[in-house]
């Protein structure tokens, strides 16, 4: 009996551990398909350019007509889809994209990130906008910028592009 309750004191913990390590991932994921006809939402995900496993910066709408509607949505609803395309277990290649798709690359912002942290990169390049909304403060380069978007992103925030403003912003 001991062993049993030990047992069950381990998978138990195991359990809190996994639900924890997720941060909210699987329903930011959730909410992010559910809007997938909002032109503004943008998502950052992997896919394949020359034999090359790269990141591509597009809005959810662009991921959601030019890819899973034309090859995926027989086999997988566009929750499934999005997440096995995040976890590698479905490999898109940049090809398949028709527009509104930058390619990320290196910027000091990613260096930062990972010498300082979230929340050095947060105070750094983000003000308040209105609760829980940021925008970006100063001038970045492009580069800089979608660094930023991917920061963001990874960290469950919600992304949007005002086309009239030219400015991105962050919502959690």
């Amino acid at each position: 009996m001991k062993v049993l309750c030990q047992s069950i004191r381990i998978a138990v913990l195991i359990s809190l551990l996994l639900s924890c390590e997720d941060n909210g991932r699987s329903k930011y994921i959730a909410e992010l398909c559910q809007g997938s006809r909002c032109y503004y939402l943008t998502v950052v995900i992997p896919v394949a350019k020359n034999n090359e496993r790269i990141h591509l910066c597009t809005t959810n709408t662009e991921l959601y007509d030019s890819v899973y509607k034309k090859g995926y949505q027989d086999r997988y609803n566009f929750l499934e889809f999005f997440k096995k395309v995040l976890d590698y277990d479905i490999q898109l290649n940049f090809d398949n994209f028709q527009s509104d798709c930058v390619v990320l690359q290196e910027s000091k912002v990613d260096e930062l990130y990972r010498q300082k942290g979230f929340k050095y990169i947060m105070s750094k390049y983000l003000k308040e906008s209105e609760p829980l909304t940021y925008a970006i403060k100063g001038e970045l380069t492009e580069q800089e910028t979608y660094s930023l978007v991917r920061v963001m992103f990874e960290n469950n925030y919600f992304v949007f592009f005002d086309g009239y403003s030219g400015e991105y912003s962050f919502m959690k």
